[in-house]
């Protein structure tokens, strides 16, 4: 007599039943990551949410190894980052593009530790470890090259309308941006937390020391306010570090976004009628005004 083994009823809604909880919290840790963005800085949420998905894969694999394979507990994961981020890049897309490596660096938070068990032998520490450097270069260098690549009119531009924006001055007076009448104005945005912004101030310096006594052109670096900046902290750093050249504080940093500012540092130049003539690295702001100001002899 053959006996037919009891058919495993409930295997298939078993599996659907951890794999939801792994996708929903997956999800969940997007929504907790997202203010990262605007209350500190993209850097940090970048390399926030490469570390928690990395240890999520590492808590997950660990409990549900046995029911799920692994391929599937990292598809959960990787579904549970798209949910949240794939509509509003489709329907945002243009305005979404920049914050593209911040979505790639959550995944690969998941990737190193999947490449970690999946590899044998040295593979298994040369893969993760090369993620590892992606996302470094993401915090350090990448945004910065990243919004160059973005902005298609990085360089030479010429917009058709006048910028205008207030900022506090360390005796917290405010000051008009329009008010500055010189034929040429050069600002350089930066926060307190931008690596990038601080390797570029010794060049800033340099610029300024040139043009510091020439009436045509105005140099300031502007900082962008970020959630914990302390009272007069851009100024009080600046000056530890042995820096001269003018600052002022924008209002908001949300204002940076009317200069076509992504990321930091970045160098704007504007003409007499506070016009944007170009907007770039401030390496080749240089050249632009070397070759305006060539008329007017530096003083």
């Amino acid at each position: 007599m053959i006996v037919s083994s009891p058919i495993k009823t409930n295997y298939i809604p078993m599996k659907i039943k951890i794999a939801i909880p792994i996708i929903v919290f997956s999800a969940l840790l997007q929504v907790l990551i997202s203010p990262l963005r605007g209350y500190v800085n993209l850097n940090m949420s970048t390399a926030v949410g490469y570390l928690f998905y990395l240890s999520y894969m590492v808590i997950c694999s660990h409990l549900f190894s046995k029911k799920l394979s692994l391929d599937v507990i990292t598809v959960c994961i990787l579904t549970g980052i798209c949910m949240i981020q794939l509509p509003i890049r489709i329907i945002s897309f243009n305005s979404s593009l920049f914050t593209l490596p911040d979505m790639l660096s959550h995944i690969l938070g998941a990737l190193s530790f999947y490449l970690y068990l999946k590899l044998k032998g040295i593979y298994r520490w040369v893969f993760p470890f090369l993620l590892f450097l992606t996302v470094t270069f993401i915090v350090t260098k990448g945004y910065v090259l990243w919004g160059d690549i973005l902005d298609n009119k990085a360089g030479e531009i010429n917009e058709n309308r006048i910028i205008d924006y207030w900022a506090k001055d360390r005796n917290g007076l405010m000051v008009k941006g329009t008010d500055v009448k010189t034929k040429l104005v050069l600002l350089d945005f930066w926060f307190i937390g931008c690596k990038p912004c601080y390797e570029e101030f010794p060049e800033f310096q340099k610029i300024y020391n040139s043009y510091k006594n020439n009436v045509d052109i105005k140099i300031i670096a502007l900082n962008l306010p970020v959630k914990g900046d302390k009272a007069n902290e851009a100024f009080d750093l600046l000056k530890q570090k042995g820096y001269s050249f003018p600052c002022l504080i924008l209002e908001t940093n949300k204002k940076a976004e009317a200069f076509g500012v992504k990321t930091c540092p970045t160098t704007v130049l504007l003409d007499k009628n506070r016009k944007i003539i170009f907007r770039g690295r401030l390496s080749e702001a240089e050249k632009f005004i070397k070759e305006i100001l060539k008329p007017s002899s530096q003083q």
